[in-house]
């Protein structure tokens, strides 16, 4: 399931939507691939694309994403520890 599509980034740009169903990627059945193979299918060159199934309540869509430069990942803010 998609958990976020980052503002400007191709999942967004695409049409996903949080809440979607992948369930083929570049005709690949996911529910037949480990995390890994999924990752390594979803990755790729810049501009290069890949085709999803997605799911999404009872309507199957198709879409192409373009891939993007990933953005650096923002570090979490320290978590607030309260001693009463």
């Amino acid at each position: 399931h998609v958990r976020e599509t980052p503002e400007g980034m191709g999942a967004q740009r695409a049409g996903l939507l949080p809440g979607d169903q992948i369930i083929m990627i570049d005709g690949a059945h996911v529910d037949s691939l480990d995390a890994d193979r999924i990752r390594a299918l979803l990755r790729g060159d810049v501009g290069s694309e890949v085709k999803l199934t997605v799911v999404r309540g009872e309507e199957v869509l198709r879409l192409v994403v373009t891939r993007g430069q990933l953005r650096a990942s923002q570090p979490l803010p320290p978590k607030e520890e309260r001693i009463e």
